[in-house]
Parts: C-alpha cells; structure tokens; sequence
C-alpha cells in the first residue's frame, strides 16, 4: 500500500501576510503549491492521499474548502482522508468534516464524519493494517495541554501492523531538534490531554506531521515519520510504501520538494528517502544495521 503524503499546506486564500517558522511561510501562493503538490509525479500510483493538518493557516472556511476542491479535483478515484491540526480550529463554527460533507465527495474523508462506504478503510484492511486517527478538535483555555484531540480507531482488523495518522507527533523528537539549533512546536503529550495508547500488539507506523521538520523516530514497536512543511522551505510532500513480508513491515518513504528550496538552512533531521523493517522481537531497524 502506499499513501501520497501532504503535511501543514497552511492555505490562506482571503490573506497575506508575513508569518514564519524555521523559514518564512509562502502564504500568496500556498494552494497554488498544493495543487502542484497532489499533481507530483512521487504521489501518481498512490493508493490513498493523507493530509496531516493544518490546512488552513488562520483555520477560515474559505481556506480549508479550498484545500478540499484541489483534492477532490485531484484524486483521480483515490480516497483521502484529510485530518484537522491546531490551526484549523481557530475560527469559531467553522470544521473541516462540515466542508468535507458539503462538498459531497464520499471519498474525502473526515474521521470526525466517515462514511461506511469510504474506500480508505478498505484500502488498509486489504493491506492488512489497521488505521487509527488523531483529530484536533478545539483550542481550549488550558495553559498546558491547550489542544483537545480525539482518537479514533477507523479499522481494527490488522493482521500485519497498525497505522496511526496523527497531526502532532507521538514519539518525540525534541533532543534531536535542539541539538540541531531547530525550533520545535511539541509533541502529542505537551499538547494535549491523553487520547486512546498506541496499539500494544504488532508494529505500529505513525505518520505526522506540526513540526515543520522530516525526521524519524522508533520506540520499541512503534515508527514515526515526521514531515516537513509544505508552507515553507522545504515545501515537501512524500510517497510512503508500506508492506507486510515474513512476518513483519516494511516501510519506504521518499520526499520531493514541489518548489525549489529557497533558505540557506532547512529543518531536516534525516535523509529524503528511507527503508525501516520490522521483525517481531527485534523491533525497528534500517537494512544498513544488518540486524539479520
């Protein structure tokens, strides 16, 4: 199975304005980006699209219906599901499953509102993998864990492995992010209150994005990829093959930039393209290490 993944487009089609992370936000042109994002010639045999969050920058219903027609448009009889970050909850009543119900596509998905009919849940169940969500709900007036998130099992039925789709990373990277003078936005556990633990049974593949950063990270079982941002340099988007064999996972990835690069330093942590297995007992590990 692979998946075409897109992380923080941060769409603003009512404003521009300048705004900044590790490198300056390209607002103006962000859904012009995305449509050549979900065109890249990396994402053109994927099986199902996956949007991270952050959709839209100041979280406005005209941004994030934008980002669902450019899917819609683009899908070519693909499913998506598209998740909601921190920034599309900051305008109040507006929600990414009430833009994705209006536009009628039964095949753009919120996990806040899936169809039974929804051809992403059985992309992964012909796989084999079980899918699991984490949503961003609202921002709330705590001054720690500010964020409420709600998690979902979409399918449990998973005989190879897990995969959780998530806008803020559950493993954390912020050790490596400091050492490498990056700035770092949090992960699940310092922005939110606890949702639902990782399945305990079988590798699990988490898939992330917030950080503006690529990155990876493992724990026992449990294999993130961290992506960078398509607001800002790097402008990135990645094609992720997962694949049972011999008991265990095997995961590629493999980034692009849909623009040129344009910062003398880019938020990465490690290399655009990467194979991790897994084999029951000996956890997660590159072919390099020669683990067996």
């Amino acid at each position: 199975m692979k998946l075409g993944v897109i992380a923080d487009p941060h769409l603003s089609v009512l404003r521009d304005e300048p705004d900044a992370w590790h490198n300056p936000y390209r607002l103006g042109d962000a859904h012009e980006r995305l449509d050549v994002a979900l065109a890249h010639p990396i994402v053109d045999d994927v099986d199902v699209f996956a949007l991270l969050g952050d959709l839209a920058h100041f979280g406005d219903r005209e941004s994030l219906r934008r980002c669902v027609d450019a899917v819609a448009k683009a899908r070519g009889g693909r499913p998506a599901i598209l998740l909601s970050g921190n920034h599309d909850v900051l305008a109040p009543g507006v929600r990414l499953e009430q833009e994705i119900d209006d536009a009628g596509d039964a095949d753009i998905v919120s996990p806040l509102a899936w169809p039974d009919a929804s051809g992403v849940a059985q992309v992964f169940r012909a796989a084999g993998l079980g899918l699991h969500v984490h949503e961003v709900m609202a921002l709330s007036d705590r001054r720690v864990e500010p964020f409420d998130v709600r998690s979902r099992t979409v399918s449990g039925d998973a005989p190879a492995g897990h995969v959780v789709l998530t806008h803020f990373p559950v493993l954390s990277l912020e050790q490596r992010a400091g050492d490498a003078h990056l700035l770092y936005s949090g992960h699940l556990a310092q922005l939110a209150r606890p949702v639902d633990p990782l399945p305990a049974a079988g590798p699990v593949v988490v898939l992330s994005g917030h950080l503006h950063l690529r990155g990876v990270a493992h724990e026992g079982h449990v294999l993130q990829l961290c992506f960078a941002a398509l607001v800002e340099a790097p402008y990135e988007l990645a094609g992720v093959d997962i694949e049972s064999n011999d008991g265990g996972l095997t995961v590629n990835y493999e980034c692009a930039s849909a623009r040129p690069p344009d910062a003398d330093k880019l938020p990465i942590l490690d290399p655009p393209t990467g194979e991790w297995r897994f084999r029951p007992g000996q956890g997660w590990h590159q072919p390099s290490e020669a683990r067996w």
